[in-house]
């Protein structure tokens, strides 16, 4: 019995150890010689995601710890200017006030999905309407290495529902793209942007 029981470990982690790396796994690089010359855009669409693969979560190592009410983006600051790391956010409501700033080498990752919320309070005309200015929650321009995960981030400004529905289970709706959102004029916030980030 115990013979069957190692052969079948055996083979088991033969098979684990033996797959080739696939797409978003870490140290995975594009076969650029897999590449069609008549599509030269493949080598474009190849950078997309993240280059080398997506970090093992237990190897980039936790910065610092945040609690509901203490401040997010000299927190955020403090982990880049320390070369980079996780800032952790323990379970709770963080109400985010003004536009947050993510920076090279910082991932900003919750204890808990459903738990750790940032809700955004930002409120912002249209940009046509507001001198041509976009108001984002959080955005990150030319910023490397960086990511938001294991939280919730929910547009908390107003008591209903604006048009373009910031949940990912809203049911579609033709308003987003043919009504303006009258009930209040000013939820044109955007939540999460990244500009030529890798």
């Amino acid at each position: 019995m115990m013979i069957c029981r190692i052969l079948c470990f055996l083979l088991l982690a033969g098979a684990a150890f033996g797959q080739p790396r696939q797409p978003g796994d870490a140290g995975w690089l594009a076969d650029e010689s897999r590449f069609d010359p008549r599509f030269p855009d493949m080598k474009e669409w190849a950078k997309a995601g993240v280059e080398g693969g997506i970090p093992v979560r237990s190897q980039t190592p936790v910065r610092q710890r945040l609690a509901p009410g203490q401040a997010l983006q000299p927190a955020i600051d403090a982990v880049a200017a320390a070369g980079g790391g996780v800032l952790l956010l323990a379970k709770g409501d963080y109400p985010i006030r003004q536009p947050i700033i993510l920076k090279t080498g910082v991932i900003l990752r919750g204890q808990s999905r459903d738990s750790t919320r940032l809700l955004v309070l930002l409120k912002a005309n249209f940009f046509r309407y507001n001198n041509g200015q976009s108001a984002t929650a959080f955005s990150a321009t030319d910023a490397e290495r960086i990511g938001v995960e294991n939280l919730t981030i929910k547009y908390a400004a107003v008591a209903f529902d604006p048009n373009d529905r910031a949940t990912a289970d809203a049911a579609w709706s033709p308003d987003v793209f043919h009504r303006p959102e009258l009930r209040d004029t000013s939820v044109y916030v955007s939540l999460l942007i990244f500009t030529r980030c890798r």
